[in-house]
């Protein structure tokens, strides 16, 4: 499910499988798919044609901007959203297809 935040060293960790809370999981899992969509938006930038919209793009500005979907998750974690922001910034950076 998380497999962008694990396999590509984001550094955002969290094990929804294991915590004992209903709510826990459910935004931990919808945080990790959110990421997961963004980070497949970026991976795929050099692949997409200009002009339309494609799937990911949405995740992609709302993380980068420290939107409105990444606040909602990182309230109900408890987690500081503008970290989250700024840890998938320097991934996307440090792959260099900017």
């Amino acid at each position: 499910m998380t497999a962008y935040i694990d396999h590509y060293s984001i550094g955002i960790e969290g094990d929804p499988e294991r915590d004992p809370h209903p709510y826990i999981r459910l935004w931990t899992a919808a945080l990790g798919l959110m990421l997961d969509d963004a980070a497949k938006y970026w991976l795929e930038k050099p692949l997409r044609l200009g002009g339309q919209p494609e799937d990911g793009e949405e995740a992609f500005n709302d993380v980068l901007s420290c939107g409105p979907m990444l606040r909602q998750c990182c309230e109900w974690l408890e987690w500081e959203p503008e970290w989250v922001s700024w840890r998938f910034v320097r991934w996307c950076e440090s792959l260099g297809n900017c």
